[in-house]
C-alpha cells in the first residue's frame, strides 16, 4: 500500500472526526440554549 494513499486515508479520517466533534458540539449547544438560560 503506497504512503500517499495511506496519508489520503489518514486525512480523511481525521477531517471527518473534527466534522463530527463540531456536529456533536453544535448540538449540544443548541440543547443547552433551547432549554432557557444557559447552565454552566
Amino acid at each position: 500500500m503506497p504512503v500517499e494513499s495511506l496519508l489520503t486515508v489518514l486525512a480523511v479520517m481525521a477531517a471527518f472526526g473534527v466534522f463530527m466533534i463540531v456536529l456533536a458540539y453544535a448540538s449540544y449547544m443548541e440543547n443547552r440554549f433551547i432549554g432557557g438560560r444557559p447552565s454552566l
